[in-house]
């Protein structure tokens, strides 16, 4: 998602257990080629069925790592703690036509180190986390409208 911000990123965990419900994501992201941040995140999802008198939902949940001794955060980067709970259900509108709700809550804290960041370059990194939501929603748009024409 970083190019739909034209930054960089890149994952330094390229250790994916097939067998985990649980990943973990260690990104370096350079920000405008100004400054560089760590990310370390785990995430999980989670499906629950249709039930007597509940519809199914979905979960999407990714938390910050506090210490990671295989990857420690760098003092000379931002330190970039993000806590997404993303929910996607249905529900009907009055015409009984189904729609999809998609929900999201984050929690962004930043932390510099012992590096001076410019207020720019702190702005870009809070407000790409909406332009990453906005994107995921117009790609859950375009997905929705190709579905309808199949």
């Amino acid at each position: 998602m970083s190019e739909v911000l034209g930054d960089n990123t890149i994952r330094e965990n390229d250790d994916p257990r097939q067998s985990s419900s649980v990943a973990q994501h260690r990104l370096v992201t350079t920000i405008g080629d100004i400054v560089q941040m760590d990310t370390n995140n785990v995430a999980f999802n989670e499906y629950i069925p249709p039930g007597p008198g509940q519809n199914e939902v979905g979960f999407s949940i990714s938390d910050a790592v506090d210490e990671d001794d295989a990857f420690p955060y760098q003092p000379t980067r931002v330190r970039q703690d993000v806590t997404i709970i993303t929910m996607v259900s249905w529900n009907r509108l009055p015409d009984n036509k189904p729609i999809i709700v998609l929900t999201r809550w984050w929690c962004l804290r930043l932390r510099q180190g012992a590096i001076d960041v410019p207020s720019s370059a702190v702005a870009r990194i809070q407000n790409g986390i909406e332009h990453i939501g906005t994107a995921m929603v117009e790609a859950a748009r375009t997905a929705g409208a190709q579905g309808n024409m199949q």
